[in-house]
């Protein structure tokens, strides 16, 4: 990392300039705080990557100088990667008792060499970690028990958002701290770091009691089943939709465990009118009630391919069956990327007669991160010195700039993963670059995207593979060859290609000199099937040549 230089260093390690996997690192002297710790989830060209985690390598140099990391709020992308931190780097992690709830029930799936160390803060909260002062204030966003961290540093105050709307009506009562971010700001700012996914979107969000009224009329009027797909961590909506069940007689039944997993830890730790066992039917006795009285809560609303509302939009589930009379409810946003595969599954759904409803469109989902008018509001409220926008794409860190150029703040920095902004008396600049190459986690094996490949993965699956088997027999002057061809994921037209690509190969070999070097035969094979297949299906497969000499 970085050494023998003074001040205060921020390093984002994920989340800036790109989306999830948010994680940013403080450095003072030779202590690091970690607020954060996300995993990203990759996109359909990562093939067979299962999660994308932050450089694991950067991190592991952090230990016995890394004193604590700090928790805004328990969605994946802010929670997620701490499996495989936490095997590298043993240290107390802070979080609100519903954010450690899921930490605990997640890192319950891993062995870890040690029992972690999980130690609950509340908003209104403050502790000391190292040279570091930590206070906490309660923001709302879709997931409950939120919080910004202020540290305060011997260079002056950092304040991070975390993700955060500004909910005038939270269903939990836990308003946004206005007050608090007021005070902190009379008393000074030297820099802001804020959540700017919402940052080119005009306008405030709806709270979550105002979708409630929206989605309410919707579920009362359809005289058939209706299903509302969802995330499963918005426990705000599904409070809801719990009190709208009951109120308008209808069964509630819940298809996904992640549902079953949140809820749990929700009436655990939340104050939440949340369904207990008691309040939930099982699917196997969903025939057993009529339709009109039956409300279904289901995960999959971004098309995951092993999703319930997935599986049966393709006919594969074995007891969640959609059919003419259903009503399904898109109370979620589709995220960035995702587009496509959601648009497919809602074609799926629709030939099977369902009456489908894009919540967005109808106000019966909100985001749960701010848009424009609230992201001014906090900039005015906390009034820094310097602004850095985080959590967000390049394009969406810019236009957080001009927010914040709007409310006055003429002080501000674009960075980017890996970046070290150091601070230091009134110096404020970027003065290193880390390796923050994320980490890709396939099966049991984490490592970097070049180490585990994925350039050759892709390139296999978009080309194909052609494997050569060489049988060179004979002396120098008299040399014969015995060629076989078999090729995956490549157009061959039956075997003929193949066939073709042999015989090329046979006299292309017979014209070599006879004491060319194995090295260099396999090397003048590849070349050629490659030239053979691209003049013929315009592809460039991958080769791969083994020469057998035969004295």
């Amino acid at each position: 990392m970085i050494q023998g230089d003074s001040g205060l260093h921020i390093i984002p390690m994920g989340g800036v300039g790109d989306m999830g996997m948010n994680l940013m690192l403080y450095r003072y002297g030779d202590d690091y705080l970690m607020v954060d710790c996300g995993v990203r989830f990759p996109d359909a060209g990562s093939i067979g990557v299962e999660h994308l985690l932050p450089n694991l390598k950067t991190l592991r140099n952090l230990k016995g100088k890394l004193r604590a990391i700090v928790l805004t709020h328990g969605h994946e992308d802010h929670i997620g990667s701490l499996r495989w931190v936490l095997k590298e780097l043993s240290v107390p992690v802070y979080g609100t008792p519903f954010t450690l709830g899921l930490v605990e029930s997640r890192l319950r799936e891993v062995n870890l060499p040690e029992n972690p160390i999980l130690r609950e803060i509340t908003p209104g909260d403050s502790l000391n970690v190292g040279p570091f002062d930590l206070s906490f204030f309660r923001v709302t966003h879709s997931i409950p028990d939120c919080v910004s961290v202020a540290v305060g540093t011997p260079e002056g105050v950092v304040f991070q958002t975390g993700d955060f709307k500004i909910d005038e009506r939270p269903l939990d009562g836990e308003i946004f701290d206005r007050e608090g971010f007021r005070s902190l700001g009379d008393r000074g700012v030297r820099l802001l770091l804020s959540d700017s996914t919402n940052a080119s979107v005009p306008g405030r969000n709806l709270d979550e009691a105002e979708v409630a009224e929206h989605l309410e009329p919707a579920i009362a009027e359809w005289d058939g089943r209706v299903i509302v797909t969802l995330f499963s961590s918005n426990l705000y909506r599904i409070s809801s939709l719990h009190k709208m069940a009951k109120k308008h007689g209808r069964a509630l039944g819940l298809v996904g465990r992640s549902l079953h997993r949140y809820i749990q830890i929700g009436r655990e730790h939340t104050s939440l009118d949340l369904p207990g066992p008691e309040d939930l039917f099982q699917l196997s006795e969903l025939n057993a009630f009529d339709p009109s009285r039956v409300l279904i809560l289901c995960t999959g609303s971004q098309a995951e391919p092993m999703s319930a509302l997935f599986r049966a939009s393709k006919k594969m589930h074995s007891s969640f069956i959609l059919g003419e009379g259903d009503r399904l409810i898109f109370s979620s946003r589709e995220i960035p990327g995702n587009s496509f595969k959601i648009g497919k599954m809602i074609n799926d759904i629709c030939r099977q007669g369902v009456d489908v409803l894009k919540g967005h469109h109808y106000k019966m989902h909100a985001s749960g991160h701010a848009k424009a008018d609230e992201l001014k509001e906090v900039i005015e409220l906390l009034r820094p010195k310097l602004f850095v926008p985080v959590h967000g794409e390049y394009a969406f860190l810019r236009d957080h700039i001009r927010l914040a150029e709007e409310v006055g703040v003429t002080n501000s920095r674009l960075i980017e993963n890996g970046s070290v902004l150091k601070i230091s008396g009134d110096e404020e600049l970027v003065v290193a670059e880390v390796d923050s190459e994320p980490y890709v986690h396939d099966g049991g094996v984490c490592e970097t995207a070049t180490e585990m490949l994925l350039s050759e993965r892709k390139r296999v699956a978009w080309n194909g593979v052609v494997d050569v088997h060489i049988v060179r027999r004979g002396a120098f002057d008299r040399r014969a060859y015995e060629v076989q061809l078999s090729s995956a994921a490549l157009y061959v037209d039956s075997g003929r290609l193949l066939e073709q690509c042999q015989s090329h190969l046979t006299r292309f070999l017979k014209e070599l000199d006879g004491d060319t070097v194995s090295d260099r035969v396999e090397e003048l094979v590849n070349q050629e099937v490659r030239r053979f297949f691209r003049t013929r299906t315009t592809k460039r497969p991958v080769v791969f040549t083994n020469l057998v000499d035969m004295r």
